[in-house]
């Protein structure tokens, strides 16, 4: 084992696997990096003052409802298998 895995063991002993990382800084950085891009420009083109807050508020509405229809109850069922 090389010093770099040996350090990369001590400072993250179980990193998160890449099909939940990957989902996860794609979406914030597409969302929450173009949030005052977006709210900016939606401010300019309305000249209203919380014109802006409508990206936020339709991101968080999709992500419940896409939530909603695609992720199942775990409540009854075993979600670790060992």
């Amino acid at each position: 084992m090389s010093r770099l895995e040996a350090s990369r063991n001590v400072l993250c002993p179980n990193p998160p696997s890449l099909d939940r990382a990957l989902p996860y800084h794609i979406g914030n950085g597409w969302f929450g990096g173009m949030l005052p891009l977006t709210a900016a420009a939606m401010l300019a083109a309305n000249s209203k003052i919380y014109a802006g807050l409508w990206y936020p508020v339709i991101v968080a509405a999709a992500t419940f409802v896409i939530g909603m229809l695609f992720i199942r109850e775990t409540k009854n069922h075993k979600i670790h298998t060992s």
